[in-house]
Protein backbone atom coordinates (compact mmCIF):
# COMPACT_ATOMS: atom_id res chain seq x y z
CA UNK A 1 0.00 0.00 0.00
CA UNK A 2 1.44 3.22 -0.67
CA UNK A 3 1.54 6.36 1.80
CA UNK A 4 -0.39 8.87 -0.14
CA UNK A 5 -3.75 6.19 -0.50
CA UNK A 6 -4.73 7.38 3.73
CA UNK A 7 -4.52 10.60 2.95
CA UNK A 8 -6.34 10.38 -0.37
CA UNK A 9 -9.52 8.31 1.99
CA UNK A 10 -9.51 11.37 4.32
CA UNK A 11 -9.88 13.91 1.64
CA UNK A 12 -12.79 12.02 -0.47
CA UNK A 13 -14.08 11.77 3.66
CA UNK A 14 -14.02 15.49 3.99
CA UNK A 15 -15.24 16.63 0.83
CA UNK A 16 -18.41 14.10 1.21
CA UNK A 17 -19.13 15.89 4.58
CA UNK A 18 -18.68 19.10 3.32
CA UNK A 19 -21.53 18.01 0.35
CA UNK A 20 -23.80 17.23 2.86
CA UNK A 21 -23.35 19.79 4.95
CA UNK A 22 -23.82 21.92 2.07
CA UNK A 23 -27.10 20.03 1.09
CA UNK A 24 -28.28 19.96 4.87
CA UNK A 25 -27.77 23.53 5.54
CA UNK A 26 -31.34 25.10 4.92
CA UNK A 27 -33.11 22.56 6.80
CA UNK A 28 -31.33 22.67 10.27
CA UNK A 29 -33.73 24.88 11.65
CA UNK A 30 -37.18 23.65 10.10
CA UNK A 31 -36.87 19.98 9.47
CA UNK A 32 -34.81 18.58 12.50
CA UNK A 33 -36.14 19.31 15.08
CA UNK A 34 -34.96 16.48 17.38
CA UNK A 35 -31.48 18.22 17.09
CA UNK A 36 -32.72 20.69 19.58
CA UNK A 37 -32.44 18.54 23.00
CA UNK A 38 -29.26 17.76 21.80
CA UNK A 39 -28.31 21.52 20.93
CA UNK A 40 -30.00 22.66 24.52
CA UNK A 41 -27.80 20.16 26.29
CA UNK A 42 -24.75 21.15 24.67
CA UNK A 43 -25.25 24.95 25.50
CA UNK A 44 -26.17 24.47 29.04
CA UNK A 45 -23.28 22.44 29.09
CA UNK A 46 -20.99 25.08 27.16
CA UNK A 47 -22.61 28.16 29.11
CA UNK A 48 -23.56 26.84 33.03
CA UNK A 49 -21.64 23.09 33.17
CA UNK A 50 -24.38 21.78 34.03
CA UNK A 51 -25.91 18.54 32.19
CA UNK A 52 -29.43 19.88 31.94
CA UNK A 53 -31.92 21.13 29.34
CA UNK A 54 -33.33 23.28 31.96
CA UNK A 55 -30.79 25.26 32.92
CA UNK A 56 -32.98 28.43 33.84
CA UNK A 57 -34.79 26.37 36.62
CA UNK A 58 -35.29 27.51 39.77
CA UNK A 59 -33.99 23.93 41.08
CA UNK A 60 -31.32 21.46 39.36
CA UNK A 61 -33.43 19.40 36.33
CA UNK A 62 -30.41 16.96 35.67
CA UNK A 63 -31.07 15.12 32.30
CA UNK A 64 -31.74 11.58 32.48
CA UNK A 65 -32.35 10.46 28.77
CA UNK A 66 -28.95 11.32 27.49
CA UNK A 67 -26.00 10.23 28.02
CA UNK A 68 -23.08 13.14 28.63
CA UNK A 69 -20.56 12.03 25.97
CA UNK A 70 -22.25 13.19 22.83
CA UNK A 71 -23.53 16.40 24.65
CA UNK A 72 -20.23 17.37 25.93
CA UNK A 73 -18.34 16.76 22.33
CA UNK A 74 -21.11 19.42 21.24
CA UNK A 75 -20.29 22.07 24.55
CA UNK A 76 -16.73 21.53 23.31
CA UNK A 77 -17.32 23.15 19.94
CA UNK A 78 -19.60 25.56 21.00
CA UNK A 79 -16.72 26.93 23.91
CA UNK A 80 -14.68 26.90 20.87
CA UNK A 81 -16.97 28.71 18.15
CA UNK A 82 -19.76 30.14 20.05
CA UNK A 83 -23.20 28.39 21.03
CA UNK A 84 -25.52 27.74 18.82
CA UNK A 85 -22.99 27.38 15.85
CA UNK A 86 -24.55 24.36 13.86
CA UNK A 87 -21.83 24.87 10.91
CA UNK A 88 -18.79 24.34 13.02
CA UNK A 89 -20.48 21.33 14.91
CA UNK A 90 -20.95 19.90 11.48
CA UNK A 91 -17.55 20.38 10.42
CA UNK A 92 -16.43 18.95 13.85
CA UNK A 93 -18.28 16.25 12.88
CA UNK A 94 -16.67 15.88 9.68
CA UNK A 95 -12.93 15.76 11.38
CA UNK A 96 -14.84 12.97 13.34
CA UNK A 97 -15.97 11.02 10.03
CA UNK A 98 -12.51 11.05 9.04
CA UNK A 99 -11.25 9.70 11.81
CA UNK A 100 -13.87 7.36 12.04
CA UNK A 101 -12.39 5.99 8.52
CA UNK A 102 -9.14 6.00 9.92
CA UNK A 103 -10.28 4.15 12.97
CA UNK A 104 -11.85 1.81 9.89
CA UNK A 105 -8.50 1.49 7.84
CA UNK A 106 -6.65 0.25 11.20
CA UNK A 107 -8.93 -2.15 12.26
CA UNK A 108 -9.57 -3.56 8.91
CA UNK A 109 -5.27 -3.53 8.60
CA UNK A 110 -4.92 -5.18 11.89
CA UNK A 111 -7.54 -7.92 11.50
CA UNK A 112 -7.65 -8.52 7.59
CA UNK A 113 -4.44 -6.54 6.06
CA UNK A 114 -3.41 -3.49 4.03
CA UNK A 115 -6.19 -4.44 0.96
CA UNK A 116 -9.09 -4.81 2.64
CA UNK A 117 -7.98 -1.97 5.08
CA UNK A 118 -8.20 0.45 1.96
CA UNK A 119 -11.46 -1.11 0.85
CA UNK A 120 -12.98 -0.70 3.85
CA UNK A 121 -11.71 2.77 4.69
CA UNK A 122 -13.14 4.02 1.01
CA UNK A 123 -16.61 2.15 1.69
CA UNK A 124 -16.91 3.93 4.81
CA UNK A 125 -15.67 7.32 3.63
CA UNK A 126 -18.47 6.40 0.90
CA UNK A 127 -21.27 5.13 2.84
CA UNK A 128 -24.39 7.77 2.80
CA UNK A 129 -25.48 7.74 6.31
CA UNK A 130 -22.30 9.19 7.80
CA UNK A 131 -22.29 12.30 6.18
CA UNK A 132 -25.66 12.93 6.28
CA UNK A 133 -26.04 12.56 9.78
CA UNK A 134 -22.86 14.22 10.12
CA UNK A 135 -23.99 17.50 8.93
CA UNK A 136 -27.01 17.31 11.99
CA UNK A 137 -26.63 17.69 15.71
CA UNK A 138 -27.36 14.12 16.55
CA UNK A 139 -25.63 11.24 17.68
CA UNK A 140 -25.88 8.53 15.07
CA UNK A 141 -21.94 9.43 13.80
CA UNK A 142 -20.94 10.00 16.85
CA UNK A 143 -21.67 6.67 18.37
CA UNK A 144 -20.53 4.72 15.38
CA UNK A 145 -17.10 6.59 15.90
CA UNK A 146 -17.09 5.52 19.24
CA UNK A 147 -17.68 2.08 18.87
CA UNK A 148 -15.35 1.89 16.17
CA UNK A 149 -12.66 3.28 18.23
CA UNK A 150 -13.87 0.39 21.34
CA UNK A 151 -13.19 -2.58 18.60
CA UNK A 152 -10.06 -0.81 17.26
CA UNK A 153 -9.16 -0.97 21.22
CA UNK A 154 -10.57 -4.26 21.76
CA UNK A 155 -8.59 -6.09 18.36
CA UNK A 156 -5.73 -4.37 19.88
CA UNK A 157 -5.94 -5.80 23.23
CA UNK A 158 -6.22 -9.28 21.99
CA UNK A 159 -3.94 -9.13 19.38
CA UNK A 160 -1.39 -7.69 21.94
CA UNK A 161 -1.89 -9.95 24.92
CA UNK A 162 -0.66 -7.34 27.30
CA UNK A 163 -2.65 -6.93 30.53
CA UNK A 164 -2.42 -2.69 29.94
CA UNK A 165 -4.38 -3.27 26.80
CA UNK A 166 -7.43 -4.69 28.21
CA UNK A 167 -7.52 -2.57 31.53
CA UNK A 168 -7.53 0.71 28.52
Amino acid sequence: MKRRTLPIVIVVTLVHAAAYIVYQQPDWATEWTDQAGYQRLGAALASTGMFTRFPEAATFVPEVIRTPGYPAFVAAVYLVAGVGNQLAVAMAQALVFAGLCVLVFFLTRRAAGDRAAVVAAVLTALFPPLPYFGALVVTELWTAFVATAAMVVCLRAVKGGRLADFVM
